[in-house]
C-alpha cells in the first residue's frame, strides 16, 4: 500500500534540473507532482529538492536556495562557470566574442542622438529587411574559418522567429550555391524550428525545408550551418559546434544558455567564436559575466505603483488612448517600426569587439558574488489561467519621435498617423508629457516635418512646437524663429520687418542647422520681397518720431534695412536655391560696374550667370524686381560701353527680362 503522506515526503528527494519558476511553490510542474504524490507534496512541506542550474534565476534562489542573514539567500553549494572555465572543462565563450554593427547610410543617420542611434541600431539588426546582407556576411566568415581545422566544424545561427529561419535557410543555401568558393554544402544547411507555419500562402514545416525532420539532436549535428529559432538553443550538445551567430537580441539568463552552446572541449577545437549581430556595447556579455561567479539574492517584492484611485495606474493592453482610433493601420508600434526600417538604408556589416568586453583574464577568476535585483511575489493559484490574446502593443512617443526624425522625404500616411498621435499629445499640455517628448527629441522631429512635410503637415508641427516650447529649447528657438518671420513678411512697418529679419538672422546664427527650417519657412522670399515692399520715403523716416525732426531727411536708413535684407539671405546659405541666386547677382552686378576696360573676362562670365538666372522659365517676378531695384539698367548701358559684342546680346537679353516685369 501507500505510505502516509508525511512519511512518503520525508523519504522523497526531487531533484530539477534547469530550475525554473515552473519548479516553485505553485508552479505547474509542482502542482503537476502534487497531483500524483498526493497534495501534501509541496516544498516546505517535507520534501528534499536539490535544484539544479547554470543559471540561478531571483526566482530559483528565493524558491530553493539557502537563507543567510540579513535576507539574502544563496545556493547551499556553488561550482559556477567562471571556476568550469578556470579547470579547463569548458571553453570561454567571451574571449573570441565580436559584435557586427549595421552601420546606415551617412543621409539616414542626420543629428541623431546616442540613445536615437541605438535604438536605430539594435532595430536594423533585428529587421528581416536586411536578412539577405547578414546571412552573406555569416557564410563568408564561416566558410573559411572552417578550413584547416583537423573536424567538420558546425556553426548555428540563432533567428528572431521560425519564418526567419525559413527565410534565412533558403537565403544561405542560394548564396552557397552562388558562391562555390566558400565551400560550404548547401544541402547541410538546415533549419530547425517545431511545428509548420504559413510562407507565402504555403504551410512548411522542417521535412518540407530539410527532406526530414531534425527529431533529435543527433538529426541536428548532420548540419554544418544548423539555423534555429527557440529549438536546439539549449540543451543542445555538439563538441564540434565550434562558429554561433546570433540574429536575436539575448539577455538574462537564456543569453548564458545559449552562448555556452558552442563551448564543448574537443580534440583540435579553437577558442569558439560568436558573431552577435543584435547587441550592442557588450550586451550579451554583460548578462553573461554575473554567473561566472556567485549569486545571492536579497529578498524584496516589487509592487506597482496605484494610481490617484488606489488601483495600479496601467491601461489594459491594447487600449487606445482618449481620441486615438482604436483599430489603425499603423497604430501599433510594430507597424511604425516596419515605417522606420523602410525608411533607412543599410550601408554595410562592420565587425568590432565591443568597448565593455569584461577583463579577459580577470573575468574566470573567484570574486565578489553578484547580487540579483528583487523579483515579484509568487501569485498562489491552483489551477491555471489562460487570458484573452493580447493585442498589439500601441506605439509609443519615442517611436514616433525616432520615425519623424530621420524623414528624408514628404510623409506617407503612416508617417502623417505618427505626426497626428505627437501633436494630439503636445496639445493636451500635461507637463509630464510635454516634458517626456522634449527628452525624446521631439522639437528635432518637427524640425525634419518642416522641412520635408506640405503646407498642412509645417502647421501641425508649428502647433506642437508652440506648446513645447515652454519646456525645450530648441523648441522656443523654433517657435521664435517661426513668429519673427511671419511678422517681417506680414507686417507693412519698415522698421518691425527690418528688425524681425535681423533677429531671425540672429538665431539661426546661434542655431545653423535652423537655416533649412528657415528655407521652408519662406524667410529668404520675405527678405528678397522685403528690398521692393517699401519705397525710399518709407526707408528714410522708418525711424522718425517727434525727437527726429532736427534729423537730415536721409539718415541712411534704407542702407541699414538693406544690410539686414542681405544678411538675411547670406544667413540661410545653401537651403534658398532663390536667396543664393540673388546674392550671386548682387555680386555679378557690382562686378560688372566695377569694370572699366574692354574685353575683361570677368564681364563675361558675369553676364552670363546674369542672363542665366533672369531667363530661367521658373524664374521668379520677385527676383525680377530685384534687379530691376539694383539699378540693373544702368549697369547693362555700361556693359553696352565696355563689352564685346557677345556681352551686348547678353546685357540686351536681361534688359528684356526686366522689360516683361515692368509690363506685370
Amino acid at each position: 500500500g501507500y505510505l502516509p503522506t508525511a512519511e512518503l515526503a520525508e523519504r522523497t528527494l526531487v531533484m530539477p534540473d534547469e530550475v525554473h519558476r515552473s519548479h516553485k511553490e505553485w508552479g505547474v510542474l509542482t502542482r503537476a507532482m502534487a497531483r500524483v504524490l498526493g497534495a501534501g507534496l509541496l516544498p516546505g512541506k517535507g520534501l528534499t529538492y536539490v535544484a539544479l542550474t547554470g543559471t540561478p534565476s531571483s526566482a530559483a534562489l528565493d524558491s530553493f536556495g539557502t537563507k543567510l542573514s540579513d535576507g539574502i539567500t544563496a545556493p547551499f553549494h556553488t561550482y559556477h562557470l567562471g571556476a568550469a572555465v578556470r579547470e579547463g572543462r569548458v571553453l570561454d565563450p567571451r574571449v573570441e566574442y565580436f559584435e557586427v554593427r549595421s552601420i546606415l547610410a551617412s543621409g539616414d543617420r542626420g543629428s541623431l542622438s546616442s540613445m536615437d542611434a541605438g535604438r536605430l541600431q539594435r532595430l536594423v539588426s533585428c529587421a528581416s529587411a536586411h536578412l539577405r546582407e547578414r546571412v552573406a556576411c555569416i557564410l563568408e566568415h564561416f566558410g573559411p574559418a572552417r578550413e584547416g581545422l583537423i573536424y567538420i566544424a558546425q556553426g548555428m545561427v540563432v533567428c528572431n522567429s521560425r519564418a526567419e529561419v525559413v527565410q534565412a535557410t533558403r537565403c544561405a543555401r542560394q548564396i552557397a550555391r552562388d558562391r562555390p568558393d566558400l565551400g560550404i554544402n548547401p544541402g547541410l544547411i538546415l533549419g530547425a524550428f517545431s511545428s509548420g507555419l504559413p510562407i507565402d500562402g504555403e504551410r512548411v514545416d522542417e521535412s518540407q525545408l530539410n527532406g526530414n525532420a531534425l527529431k533529435s539532436a543527433a538529426d541536428a549535428k548532420r548540419a554544418h550551418l544548423l539555423f534555429v529559432a527557440h529549438k536546439f538553443e539549449t540543451g543542445y550538445d555538439n563538441p564540434s559546434l565550434t562558429y554561433m551567430y546570433v540574429l536575436r537580441s539575448l539577455s538574462g539568463p537564456l543569453a548564458t544558455q545559449v552562448l555556452l552552446r558552442h563551448c564543448g572541449k574537443r580534440v583540435g577545437k579553437p577558442r569558439p567564436v560568436t558573431l552577435d549581430f543584435a547587441s550592442q556595447n557588450g550586451q550579451a556579455l554583460r548578462a553573461m559575466d554575473m554567473f561566472f561567479g556567485d549569486v545571492i539574492y536579497r529578498a524584496g517584492e516589487v509592487v506597482p505603483k496605484p494610481g490617484p484611485s488606489g488601483d495600479v495606474a496601467r491601461r489594459p493592453q491594447g487600449q487606445p488612448e482618449e481620441g486615438r482610433p482604436a483599430n489603425n493601420a499603423f497604430a501599433s508600434r510594430r507597424a511604425v517600426e516596419q515605417l522606420l526600417l523602410g525608411r533607412i538604408r543599410l550601408e554595410r556589416l562592420e565587425m568590432q569587439r565591443p568597448m565593455s568586453t569584461p577583463p579577459r583574464v580577470a573575468a574566470s577568476l573567484p570574486g565578489a558574488p553578484h547580487e540579483l535585483s528583487v523579483c515579484k511575489a509568487p501569485r498562489p493559484r491552483e489551477l491555471a489561467e489562460v487570458g484573452p490574446p493580447r493585442a498589439l502593443a500601441l506605439s509609443d512617443p519615442c517611436t514616433d519621435v525616432l520615425l519623424l526624425k530621420i524623414l528624408n522625404s514628404p510623409l506617407n500616411d503612416g508617417e502623417r498617423m505618427a505626426l497626428q498621435r505627437l501633436v494630439a499629445k503636445a496639445e493636451r499640455g500635461h507637463a509630464g508629457m510635454l516634458k517626456a517628448l522634449s527628452k525624446h527629441g521631439a522639437a528635432f522631429a518637427m524640425q525634419q516635418v518642416i522641412c520635408v512635410g506640405n503646407e498642412g503637415d509645417r502647421e501641425q508641427a508649428m502647433s506642437a512646437i508652440f506648446k513645447l516650447q515652454d519646456v525645450d529649447t530648441h523648441a522656443k528657438a523654433l517657435a521664435e524663429l517661426s513668429q519673427s518671420i511671419k511678422v517681417a513678411g506680414q507686417d507693412m512697418n519698415p522698421s518691425v520687418c527690418r528688425d524681425e529679419l535681423v533677429k531671425a538672422t540672429g538665431i539661426i546664427q546661434v542655431k545653423p542647422d535652423l537655416a533649412r527650417v528657415a528655407a521652408h519657412l519662406g524667410m529668404g522670399g520675405i527678405a528678397l520681397n522685403s528690398l521692393t515692399r517699401f519705397s525710399s520715403m518709407q526707408l528714410s523716416f522708418m525711424d522718425f518720431g517727434s525727437s527726429s525732426f532736427d534729423t537730415p531727411f536721409f539718415r541712411g536708413n534704407d542702407s541699414g534695412f538693406y544690410t539686414a535684407a542681405w544678411n538675411a539671405m547670406t544667413a540661410l546659405g545653401e537651403h534658398d536655391l532663390e536667396a543664393q541666386k540673388a546674392l550671386q547677382a548682387k555680386e555679378d552686378l557690382q562686378t560688372v560696374s566695377s569694370i572699366t576696360e574692354f574685353g575683361d573676362a570677368r564681364l563675361t562670365l558675369a553676364l552670363n550667370r546674369l542672363q542665366t538666372s533672369a531667363a530661367t522659365p521658373n524664374c521668379s517676378v520677385m527676383f525680377l524686381k530685384m534687379l530691376e531695384h539694383r539699378d540693373t539698367k544702368e549697369v547693362m548701358l555700361h556693359a553696352f560701353e565696355v563689352g564685346d559684342d557677345d556681352d551686348v546680346q547678353k546685357a540686351a537679353a536681361v534688359l528684356k527680362s526686366l522689360g516683361q516685369v515692368s509690363a506685370k
